[in-house]
Protein backbone atom coordinates (compact mmCIF):
# COMPACT_ATOMS: atom_id res chain seq x y z
CA UNK A 1 0.00 0.00 0.00
CA UNK A 2 1.76 3.36 -0.90
CA UNK A 3 -0.64 5.46 1.16
CA UNK A 4 0.83 7.95 3.20
CA UNK A 5 1.53 7.84 6.99
CA UNK A 6 0.30 11.20 6.93
CA UNK A 7 -1.70 12.87 4.44
CA UNK A 8 -3.87 16.25 4.78
CA UNK A 9 -6.68 17.76 2.24
CA UNK A 10 -7.22 21.22 3.01
CA UNK A 11 -10.35 23.50 1.28
CA UNK A 12 -9.97 26.73 1.15
CA UNK A 13 -12.67 29.23 -0.39
CA UNK A 14 -12.20 32.98 -0.69
CA UNK A 15 -14.50 36.06 -1.38
CA UNK A 16 -13.91 39.85 -1.49
CA UNK A 17 -16.26 42.72 -2.36
CA UNK A 18 -14.70 46.58 -3.32
CA UNK A 19 -16.06 49.62 -3.59
CA UNK A 20 -14.01 52.25 -4.74
CA UNK A 21 -15.93 55.84 -3.96
CA UNK A 22 -15.47 58.68 -6.44
CA UNK A 23 -12.89 61.32 -4.91
CA UNK A 24 -13.81 64.52 -3.79
CA UNK A 25 -11.62 67.22 -2.31
CA UNK A 26 -8.57 65.19 -3.06
CA UNK A 27 -9.70 61.94 -0.92
CA UNK A 28 -10.32 59.30 -2.58
CA UNK A 29 -10.67 55.66 -0.76
CA UNK A 30 -12.18 52.37 -1.10
CA UNK A 31 -14.75 50.19 1.23
CA UNK A 32 -14.58 46.47 1.37
CA UNK A 33 -15.54 43.14 3.06
CA UNK A 34 -13.65 39.73 2.52
CA UNK A 35 -15.07 36.12 3.45
CA UNK A 36 -12.75 32.56 4.08
CA UNK A 37 -13.67 29.41 4.80
CA UNK A 38 -11.21 26.48 5.35
CA UNK A 39 -11.60 22.35 6.01
CA UNK A 40 -8.84 20.36 7.19
CA UNK A 41 -9.56 16.20 6.26
CA UNK A 42 -6.94 14.14 7.50
CA UNK A 43 -7.01 10.70 5.33
CA UNK A 44 -3.20 9.18 6.18
CA UNK A 45 -2.54 6.35 7.74
CA UNK A 46 -1.12 7.31 10.92
CA UNK A 47 -3.09 6.64 14.14
CA UNK A 48 -2.45 10.18 15.47
CA UNK A 49 -3.44 13.70 12.78
CA UNK A 50 -0.30 15.50 13.59
CA UNK A 51 -3.09 18.32 13.04
CA UNK A 52 -6.74 17.64 13.80
CA UNK A 53 -9.72 17.84 11.76
CA UNK A 54 -11.15 21.72 11.63
CA UNK A 55 -13.23 23.66 10.16
CA UNK A 56 -12.82 27.81 9.95
CA UNK A 57 -14.92 30.39 8.89
CA UNK A 58 -13.73 34.47 8.78
CA UNK A 59 -14.50 37.35 7.46
CA UNK A 60 -13.40 41.53 7.67
CA UNK A 61 -14.60 44.71 6.81
CA UNK A 62 -12.49 47.39 6.11
CA UNK A 63 -11.82 50.91 4.77
CA UNK A 64 -9.58 52.53 3.14
CA UNK A 65 -9.00 56.75 2.34
CA UNK A 66 -6.27 58.79 0.78
CA UNK A 67 -5.62 62.23 0.72
CA UNK A 68 -3.16 64.28 -2.29
CA UNK A 69 -3.61 68.07 -1.37
CA UNK A 70 -0.68 68.16 -3.82
CA UNK A 71 1.60 66.27 -6.00
CA UNK A 72 4.20 65.89 -3.51
CA UNK A 73 2.82 64.59 -0.40
CA UNK A 74 0.13 62.01 0.22
CA UNK A 75 -1.56 60.54 3.39
CA UNK A 76 -3.09 57.33 3.84
CA UNK A 77 -5.29 55.68 6.47
CA UNK A 78 -6.92 52.58 7.08
CA UNK A 79 -9.50 50.96 9.87
CA UNK A 80 -10.58 47.40 9.41
CA UNK A 81 -12.84 44.80 11.58
CA UNK A 82 -12.14 40.95 11.58
CA UNK A 83 -13.91 38.34 12.95
CA UNK A 84 -12.86 34.29 13.03
CA UNK A 85 -14.10 31.04 14.23
CA UNK A 86 -13.06 27.96 14.45
CA UNK A 87 -13.23 24.44 15.15
CA UNK A 88 -11.49 21.11 15.74
CA UNK A 89 -12.77 17.87 15.74
CA UNK A 90 -10.92 15.17 17.87
CA UNK A 91 -11.00 12.06 19.44
CA UNK A 92 -9.73 11.50 22.61
CA UNK A 93 -6.84 8.81 22.41
CA UNK A 94 -7.81 6.69 25.43
CA UNK A 95 -11.25 6.80 25.54
CA UNK A 96 -12.27 7.33 21.59
CA UNK A 97 -14.63 9.93 22.80
CA UNK A 98 -15.31 12.75 19.92
CA UNK A 99 -14.22 17.08 21.64
CA UNK A 100 -14.98 19.65 19.52
CA UNK A 101 -13.17 22.37 21.03
CA UNK A 102 -14.19 25.83 19.47
CA UNK A 103 -12.62 29.07 19.25
CA UNK A 104 -13.90 32.62 18.55
CA UNK A 105 -11.74 35.78 17.92
CA UNK A 106 -11.90 39.37 16.82
CA UNK A 107 -10.08 42.62 16.80
CA UNK A 108 -9.90 46.28 15.24
CA UNK A 109 -7.10 47.10 13.02
CA UNK A 110 -5.35 50.16 11.55
CA UNK A 111 -2.68 52.10 9.41
CA UNK A 112 -2.04 55.63 9.41
CA UNK A 113 1.14 56.58 6.25
CA UNK A 114 2.35 59.10 4.46
CA UNK A 115 4.79 60.04 1.45
CA UNK A 116 6.43 63.24 0.69
CA UNK A 117 8.38 63.15 -3.06
CA UNK A 118 10.92 65.30 -2.96
CA UNK A 119 11.63 65.12 -6.64
CA UNK A 120 10.89 62.79 -9.88
CA UNK A 121 13.78 60.70 -8.19
CA UNK A 122 13.44 60.77 -4.68
CA UNK A 123 10.58 59.93 -2.35
CA UNK A 124 10.24 59.10 1.43
CA UNK A 125 7.56 57.27 3.39
CA UNK A 126 6.66 56.04 6.60
CA UNK A 127 3.96 53.83 7.91
CA UNK A 128 2.75 53.07 11.60
CA UNK A 129 -0.35 50.60 12.15
CA UNK A 130 -1.09 47.81 14.26
CA UNK A 131 -2.70 44.22 13.53
CA UNK A 132 -3.60 40.68 14.95
CA UNK A 133 -3.36 37.18 14.15
CA UNK A 134 -5.07 34.09 15.92
CA UNK A 135 -3.27 30.96 17.02
CA UNK A 136 -3.66 28.22 13.92
CA UNK A 137 -5.24 24.32 14.77
CA UNK A 138 -1.60 23.93 14.30
CA UNK A 139 -0.14 25.56 16.92
CA UNK A 140 -3.31 25.42 19.10
CA UNK A 141 -2.99 20.70 18.79
CA UNK A 142 -0.29 19.51 16.81
CA UNK A 143 0.98 16.49 18.29
CA UNK A 144 3.88 14.88 16.44
CA UNK A 145 6.98 15.01 14.21
CA UNK A 146 7.81 18.13 11.99
CA UNK A 147 8.46 16.33 8.74
CA UNK A 148 11.37 19.25 7.88
CA UNK A 149 13.06 19.85 10.89
CA UNK A 150 12.38 16.29 12.77
CA UNK A 151 11.60 17.55 16.07
CA UNK A 152 8.55 16.47 17.80
CA UNK A 153 5.91 19.26 18.19
CA UNK A 154 3.49 20.16 20.86
CA UNK A 155 0.75 22.59 20.57
CA UNK A 156 -0.52 24.80 23.53
CA UNK A 157 -4.71 25.15 23.64
CA UNK A 158 -4.65 28.02 25.58
CA UNK A 159 -2.55 30.24 22.95
CA UNK A 160 -3.83 34.24 22.62
CA UNK A 161 -3.80 36.24 19.93
CA UNK A 162 -0.87 37.55 18.49
CA UNK A 163 -1.34 41.82 18.59
CA UNK A 164 1.71 43.55 16.87
CA UNK A 165 2.55 47.11 16.68
CA UNK A 166 4.70 48.74 13.40
CA UNK A 167 6.46 51.20 12.50
CA UNK A 168 8.01 51.32 9.18
CA UNK A 169 10.16 54.01 7.15
CA UNK A 170 11.83 53.96 3.71
CA UNK A 171 13.86 56.16 1.30
CA UNK A 172 13.53 55.40 -2.35
CA UNK A 173 15.47 56.57 -5.47
CA UNK A 174 14.99 56.16 -9.03
CA UNK A 175 16.44 56.95 -12.05
CA UNK A 176 15.83 55.24 -15.66
CA UNK A 177 18.51 52.60 -14.75
CA UNK A 178 18.83 52.34 -11.40
CA UNK A 179 16.27 51.93 -8.53
CA UNK A 180 17.32 51.50 -4.82
CA UNK A 181 15.18 51.43 -1.52
CA UNK A 182 16.35 51.47 2.35
CA UNK A 183 14.30 51.20 5.03
CA UNK A 184 14.06 50.45 8.61
CA UNK A 185 11.64 49.08 10.94
CA UNK A 186 10.66 47.88 14.44
CA UNK A 187 7.50 45.53 15.63
CA UNK A 188 6.48 44.83 19.15
CA UNK A 189 4.17 42.05 18.93
CA UNK A 190 2.32 41.10 22.16
CA UNK A 191 1.72 37.29 22.94
CA UNK A 192 4.40 36.44 19.84
CA UNK A 193 3.80 32.85 19.01
CA UNK A 194 6.92 30.47 18.75
CA UNK A 195 8.24 26.73 18.75
CA UNK A 196 10.26 26.65 22.02
CA UNK A 197 12.95 23.91 22.55
CA UNK A 198 12.24 22.31 25.58
CA UNK A 199 15.87 20.56 26.20
CA UNK A 200 14.27 17.20 26.45
CA UNK A 201 12.90 14.01 23.84
CA UNK A 202 9.92 12.46 22.89
CA UNK A 203 10.05 9.12 22.53
CA UNK A 204 8.12 6.39 20.53
CA UNK A 205 8.50 3.37 18.28
CA UNK A 206 10.42 5.41 15.52
CA UNK A 207 13.43 6.63 18.14
CA UNK A 208 13.56 9.98 19.80
CA UNK A 209 13.12 13.00 19.01
CA UNK A 210 13.97 16.68 20.35
CA UNK A 211 10.92 18.22 21.51
CA UNK A 212 9.56 21.25 21.28
CA UNK A 213 6.29 23.03 22.54
CA UNK A 214 4.77 25.59 21.31
CA UNK A 215 4.39 28.90 23.40
CA UNK A 216 4.15 32.55 24.02
CA UNK A 217 6.23 35.60 25.07
CA UNK A 218 6.26 39.65 24.19
CA UNK A 219 8.87 40.27 21.42
CA UNK A 220 10.77 43.01 19.45
CA UNK A 221 11.79 42.82 16.17
CA UNK A 222 13.68 45.30 14.36
CA UNK A 223 15.66 45.81 11.44
CA UNK A 224 16.87 47.12 7.93
CA UNK A 225 16.07 46.27 4.52
CA UNK A 226 18.41 47.46 1.13
CA UNK A 227 16.89 46.90 -2.57
CA UNK A 228 18.98 47.35 -5.53
CA UNK A 229 17.26 47.01 -8.83
CA UNK A 230 20.45 48.33 -11.79
CA UNK A 231 19.32 47.59 -15.91
CA UNK A 232 22.60 47.00 -16.88
CA UNK A 233 21.14 46.87 -20.36
CA UNK A 234 17.44 46.61 -21.72
CA UNK A 235 17.86 42.68 -21.29
CA UNK A 236 20.11 42.46 -18.35
CA UNK A 237 19.17 43.25 -14.99
CA UNK A 238 21.19 42.75 -11.52
CA UNK A 239 19.17 42.82 -8.48
CA UNK A 240 21.05 42.82 -5.30
CA UNK A 241 19.03 42.28 -1.88
CA UNK A 242 20.18 42.79 1.79
CA UNK A 243 17.96 42.62 5.23
CA UNK A 244 19.39 42.83 8.51
CA UNK A 245 16.63 41.58 11.49
CA UNK A 246 17.33 41.83 14.94
CA UNK A 247 14.81 40.12 17.83
CA UNK A 248 14.69 40.30 21.06
CA UNK A 249 12.73 38.61 24.28
CA UNK A 250 10.93 41.63 26.07
CA UNK A 251 10.08 39.30 28.81
CA UNK A 252 13.01 38.04 29.47
CA UNK A 253 14.22 41.44 29.78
Amino acid sequence: DNAPENNFDLTTHTAELIFEHKAFHNISGSIGANFITQGNVFTGLSYAAIIPNFRNYGGGLFIIEKWNPTNKFTLEGGVRYDYKWQREYMLNPTSLIEFTPTQQYNATSATLGAMYRFSEKLSWDANVGNGWRAPSAYELYANGVHASTSQWELGDSTLKVEKSYNLTTSLKYKTEKLETEFGIYANIIDNYIYSKPTLTTHENIDGYFPLFQFTQTNALFKGSDLDLKWHITKHLLYEPKMTLVYANDLTAW
